[in-house]
């Protein structure tokens, strides 16, 4: 198979027999047959000169014709067309993109020669993209097969993981947990405006989950980091001051008091630790001091 931003059609019958079905493809511009169909209508399309001073194929503006194509060319030999990942996240068309996924084998190393939109190469990956979207499990764990390196990482611009941006958004409790398994130390990173995703799980409290599972939600964000619970964001707010506001779960409200109680005793813990290592290394310097002093006496300096 062709890892290329074109799928050239020579022939239906050389297209069955070296690369896709003809029906698997048909079925992601199924929704545009009729639009297909108009391809040369000039309203739609602009002429293209040739190598040879002619015209000789037709070029058709994507966002009129087919949302989901950034080219679509036609002459009398062969069409191309180029599938935008990002146009089938923003329309919600997930059955498609997960074909597209799987046909065209997408990753963070092949996505600039597949499409070169401006928002599939500016976002960090289709990963983070799609958590805008309110994706479906299975497409999101289709996009961390595909997009496991750059969907580790924090977006360009408000220092988000997909947990973040899926959390921001109203994702589904499977997609939450999903997004946590796939990457643990995204739960202790802080956004621009300093909220870690237990932050903004307490913020936004989403009223449609029910009470155990948001509960199992708050354990496992606790959990993978622990003093998260003590962060205090840019409105001065700690996880549990989001909590005392807005939960009418007394569960959720004396468990984070009780989380939150151990994360500042351990805290403490950790401070008096680092002090007691500072005092450690003064008085190891001053051992090494005497001890060098000493060798330098016994060779009679």
């Amino acid at each position: 198979m062709k890892m290329l931003n074109e799928v050239t059609l020579q022939s239906r019958t050389k297209w069955c027999k070296d690369h896709l079905p003809w029906q698997t493809f048909l079925s992601l511009l199924s929704p545009y047959k009729h639009k297909i169909k108009n391809i040369g209508d000039k309203e739609h399309s602009s002429k293209r000169r040739g190598s040879s001073g002619t015209y000789n194929s037709t070029e058709t503006d994507c966002t009129e014709i087919l949302p989901d194509v950034t080219t679509f060319t036609q002459d009398d030999e062969h069409i191309s067309i180029c599938i935008c990942p990002s146009n089938l996240i923003r329309r919600g068309e997930w059955s498609a993109l997960e074909k597209v996924l799987d046909i065209m084998h997408i990753n963070d190393n092949n996505l600039e020669a597949i499409c070169s939109c401006e928002t599939c190469l500016g976002s960090q990956s289709l990963l983070h993209l799609a958590c805008q979207y309110q994706p479906p499990l299975r497409t999101v764990r289709d996009l961390i097969k595909c997009f496991c390196g750059s969907g580790c990482q924090a977006d360009f611009y408000k220092n988000q993981h997909p947990l973040h941006i899926a959390l921001n958004n109203n994702a589904t409790i499977e997609v939450i947990m999903c997004l946590l398994a796939f990457n643990k130390s995204a739960a202790m990173i802080q956004d621009i405006e300093g909220r870690t995703p237990l932050h903004i799980l307490l913020y936004q409290y989403p009223e449609n989950w029910p009470d155990y599972p948001f509960r199992q939600v708050v354990d496992k964000l606790c959990e993978a980091a622990p003093l998260s619970l003590t962060t205090i964001d840019e409105c001065d707010m700690k996880p549990l001051d989001y909590a005392l506001l807005n939960s009418s779960d007394d569960h959720i409200t004396e468990t984070m008091h009780a989380r939150t109680e151990y994360a500042n005793q351990n805290i403490m813990k950790i401070s008096k630790l680092a002090k007691l290592c500072c005092k450690g290394n003064k008085l190891a310097q001053f051992l090494l001091a005497v001890g060098n002093s000493r060798n330098v006496r016994n060779l009679g300096y």
